[in-house]
């Protein structure tokens, strides 16, 4: 629960929702850039270096037109 949050997790979370809907709309470098700022939050987040690394193939290999945000792991 957010009243139970310290100040750097909601900072994190406010700030990867943001990442996350950047990444929706295919706005690659702001999600990037938001992705990097939660690592510099906190550098051991594992679903915002995820993400970044698929932001990263994504501005050299977009997905396909009609994309909606969709991701799919091949791997645990």
């Amino acid at each position: 629960l957010k009243k139970d949050a310290d100040e750097t997790v909601i900072e994190l979370c406010e700030v990867f929702a943001r990442a996350l809907s950047a990444f929706r709309a295919q706005a690659w470098r702001q999600a990037r850039e938001l992705f990097e700022d939660c690592l510099r939050i906190r550098a051991e987040d594992g679903p915002s270096r995820f993400f970044r690394e698929l932001v990263l193939d994504y501005q050299d290999s977009p997905p396909a037109e009609g994309w909606v945000g969709d991701i799919y792991l091949d791997r645990k």
